[in-house]
C-alpha cells in the first residue's frame, strides 16, 4: 500500500510493509556494515520495522547522503539494494586487486573509520584458452537451413514439432557455434546419464565442477536423441497431446514442466519461431497469443492445413516475443575494447553461457564483476574475458545520458569498474550527473 508522498512525489511513501521485505532489508544492512563498516549498528533480523531498525535505516540514508527519515521509501530501498551488490562483490573478491579502501570511502566517516574498509582481495587467476564466437542473425539463418531436414524428420517419426526442436537448437547450442555442439554434436545439452555408455565430453554446466555430456558421431543422432528424451519422459506426456502447429502450446508446456530454469524460456522459443518464421516450416502459421489452434482443415499429401482466423496472426504483426528476440539478436556482440563478450538472450542463464564457451560460472561472474546470476539480466553484455584498465578506441570522454550508471559505462567500454571509478575520481556508488563527462582512459 503507498499514499502520496509531498515532499518527494517520485518516490512515494510505503504506509505498511511485508514482513519478508523488512527481513531482506535487516540482512542487507547488516550485510554492509559488515563489510563496509557503516555507522550504524546492527540490528534483529525479526522482519519487524521497530525502532532499532529505523535507526539504522536513518545512519544508512546519512552515510549515503540522503535525508535521515528513517523511512522505507522506494529512493532509500533502491539504495540499500544497490549497495548491497556493491558491498558483497567487493567483499568477496576482485581477481585484478582494483577495489581499495579509498574507492570505497564515503565522506560521512572519520577517518579511523575508513581504515576498517581496507578489504581482503582474494586473487583468482585462472588460464584460459578457447575458442569464442557471438550467435548472430546470419548463424541462426545458416542453423535453421542446415537442420530443418533432420528436425522435420523428427516430427514425423516422434510427433515433436520441427518449429520448437529448431528454437531449443538455437537457443541451446547457440545456433551451433557451442563448444559443446562443434566438440561433441551435441545441440542440446544432454547429460550422459540414463546409462550412456557412449563418448563423453566434459564442460562447464552449473555445477561446482565440470559436468559430463553426450558426444554423438553426427548431428541427426543429437536431435534424435532430444525427441526420445521428450518422448520418453513423464512430465512431457501431455504435450503430445497438443497439436504439431501449436509452437507456443508446446513452448509454455515445455517451461512449465520445468525443461529449463531461464523465467523467459518459453518466450524466447516463441520469439524465434516467430523472427524466423519458422512456424512455416511444417506448413504452419504464425500464431496469436492466448489463442486456442483451430484448423480447419487437415493437411494432405497435396495440400497444407487450414486455420481458422481467430488464432492466425498476420506475418507482417511483431508479436512481443519476436520483438525480444529480434531486439536480442540486434544487439549481438563480438568484443568490446578488444575483449570477447556476448548479451544474455532472451531464455538463456548464465549456466548456459558458462556451457557454450567452456568457461566456469565463477569466472563469468568474476570477468563481469557481479557477486551472483541474479545481478545479470536479460540483454546485459557479458563478458567472456577479463575487462581492460581503461579504453583503447579512440573515444577519451563518455557523456552521461539519463539512466546511465558507472558500472553500466563500464560493461559498455570494457573497462574494470573500479579502474573507471578511480580514473574519474569517484567511489563506486557514486551517481552520475545527466551531461557529466566520464574518462575512458
Amino acid at each position: 500500500m503507498k499514499e502520496y508522498n509531498s515532499e518527494n512525489p517520485i518516490y512515494p511513501r510505503l504506509t505498511t510493509y511485508d514482513s519478508v521485505q523488512v527481513r531482506d532489508i535487516q540482512q542487507k544492512l547488516n550485510a554492509i556494515r559488515t563489510y563496509l563498516h557503516g555507522v550504524w549498528e546492527l540490528v534483529p533480523v525479526d522482519g519487524m520495522l521497530g525502532e532499532d531498525t529505523t535507526v539504522a535505516i536513518k545512519g544508512f540514508q546519512q552515510w549515503m547522503n540522503q535525508s535521515p527519515t528513517g523511512e522505507m521509501d522506494s529512493s532509500t530501498i533502491m539504495s540499500i539494494n544497490d549497495t548491497y551488490r556493491w558491498s558483497l562483490r567487493a567483499s568477496q573478491n576482485d581477481a585484478f586487486g582494483s577495489y581499495d579502501y579509498q574507492l570505497l570511502k564515503r565522506p560521512t566517516l572519520k577517518p579511523a573509520e575508513l581504515a576498517k574498509r581496507v578489504l581482503l582481495v582474494v586473487c583468482l587467476l585462472f588460464g584460459i584458452s578457447v575458442s569464442l564466437q557471438a550467435q548472430s542473425s546470419s548463424d541462426i539463418q545458416n542453423y535453421i537451413d542446415k537442420y530443418k531436414g533432420i528436425a522435420l524428420d523428427q516430427e514425423k517419426q516422434y510427433g515433436v514439432p520441427a518449429t520448437i526442436t529448431l528454437a531449443q537448437g538455437i537457443l541451446e547450442s547457440g545456433a551451433g557455434r557451442s563448444g559443446l555442439t562443434r566438440n561433441a554434436n551435441n545441440h542440446f545439452g544432454i547429460k550422459a546419464f540414463g546409462g550412456w555408455t557412449g563418448p563423453i565430453y566434459q564442460a562447464w554446466d552449473d555445477e561446482p565442477s565440470k559436468s559430463r555430456f553426450r558426444v554423438y558421431s553426427n548431428a541427426a543422432e543429437s536431435f534424435r536423441d532430444h525427441s526420445l528424451f521428450l518422448k520418453n519422459n513423464g512430465r512431457y506426456r501431455s504435450l503430445f497431446s497438443k497439436s504439431v502447429y501449436d509452437y507456443r502450446g508446446w513452448a509454455i508446456g515445455l517451461q512449465k514442466a520445468g525443461y529449463a530454469t531461464a523465467t523467459t524460456y518459453a518466450a524466447a522459443l516463441i520469439g524465434f519461431i516467430d523472427s524466423y518464421r519458422l512456424y512455416a516450416i511444417n506448413g504452419g502459421v504464425k500464431l496469436r497469443a492466448g489463442k486456442t489452434v483451430v484448423i480447419t482443415r487437415q493437411a494432405t499429401a497435396t495440400q497444407k492445413a487450414t486455420f481458422d482466423a481467430s488464432c492466425q496472426a498476420d506475418e507482417d504483426e511483431q508479436s512481443e516475443e519476436e520483438e525480444t528476440v529480434a531486439n536480442a539478436v540486434k544487439r549481438y556482440v563480438v568484443d568490446i575494447n578488444d575483449v570477447r563478450c556476448t548479451i544474455l538472450y532472451p531464455g538463456m542463464t548464465l549456466s548456459s553461457i558458462s556451457m557454450k564457451y567452456d568457461i566456469p560460472k565463477e569466472k563469468l561472474l568474476e570477468y563481469n564483476e557481479v557477486a551472483s546470476e541474479s545481478d545479470i539480466h536479460e540483454g546485459d553484455i557479458v563478458f567472456i574475458a577479463k575487462k581492460k584498465n581503461k579504453y583503447t578506441g579512440a573515444q577519451d570522454f563518455y557523456r552521461v545520458r539519463p539512466g546511465d550508471t558507472l558500472y553500466g559505462i563500464s560493461q559498455n567500454f570494457g573497462i574494470k569498474f573500479a579502474n573507471l571509478a578511480k580514473m574519474n575520481d569517484k567511489d563506486i556508488f557514486s551517481r552520475l550527473r545527466e551531461g557529466e563527462k566520464i574518462k575512458l582512459k
